[in-house]
């Protein structure tokens, strides 16, 4: 108890005398993880909400090869603000791990106590996942990789155009839309048949959506200069991205039913 700070000061009202009583015993000793964790995640839906409105989507495929440095006035104070961004997501990521590997009082591992409060931090964990992700389906995919392009036009060549990405280079397709946009033109891919057929799958399923939202275009002209074209390519990026946070999240799933 000593090393609980004394947050009652002589003479407060009754009530303000209440409410630091609460916040005392939320933080240091009931529930303090999960104080903790809410206050960490959103500290963390903060830095990617600024990712969101720093980078959006749409400008970014102005240029097929844009980089999130291009999307912003160069200059050393904006890559400070982005290196600041990585920063603070690893730190609350590190914080965070160290919160979960606290016991608290009277929870002790095996108890109905520490099931139940596993449980908050499980649920708590996947809806700040699951918001993090929603909201980075907005972010322009010009950042460090542009590998997401070369996935998608690999997808459209085998379910648009019959070609195999094992066997054939993006190269004899530059006539087709968002070739511009690959990274690696030359190379046939190496991800192996089990990620193309997935892949494909993908690039028939955004089609069908395509076609029944009325999006679908045929023989277009590749973005930048087509609106519709732009169009096409988010409902293409946020499929791949989609595929990724449910990959995630079976993932995650089977991680945690290891540990």
């Amino acid at each position: 108890m000593s090393s609980i700070p004394d947050l009652h000061p002589p003479g407060a009202h009754p009530p303000i005398r209440n409410a630091l009583f609460w916040l005392r015993n939320a933080l240091f000793r009931q529930n303090r993880s999960l104080i903790w964790l809410a206050l960490l995640a959103g500290g963390m839906i903060a830095l990617v909400s600024f990712l969101a409105l720093r980078y959006p989507i749409l400008p970014g495929l102005a240029n097929p090869r844009a980089t999130w440095s291009t999307l912003v006035e160069p200059g050393w104070v904006n890559g400070i603000q982005h290196i600041l961004v990585y920063l603070g997501l690893t730190l609350v990521y590190g914080v965070a791990l160290h919160v979960l590997t606290r016991l608290e009082p009277g929870s002790a591992p095996g108890t109905q106590a520490f099931a139940k409060l596993q449980r908050r931090q499980v649920v708590l964990i996947v809806i700040t996942w699951l918001i993090c992700s929603v909201i980075l389906l907005t972010v322009s995919p010009a950042g460090e990789s542009h590998d997401i392009f070369d996935y998608l036009f690999r997808g459209r060549m085998m379910a648009e155009y019959k070609g195999n990405p094992l066997a054939e280079p993006p190269v004899e397709f530059d006539l087709t839309p968002y070739y511009r946009y690959t990274a690696w033109k030359k190379l046939v891919d190496a991800y192996g048949p089990v990620w193309e057929l997935s892949s494909a799958a993908v690039s028939v399923g955004v089609r069908q959506f395509s076609q029944l939202v009325g999006w679908w275009v045929v023989g277009f002209q590749s973005c930048p200069q087509s609106p519709e074209s732009c169009r096409l390519l988010v409902v293409y990026l946020t499929a791949y991205r989609l595929l990724a946070i449910g990959l995630t999240g079976i993932s995650a799933a089977f991680i945690f039913s290891l540990v």
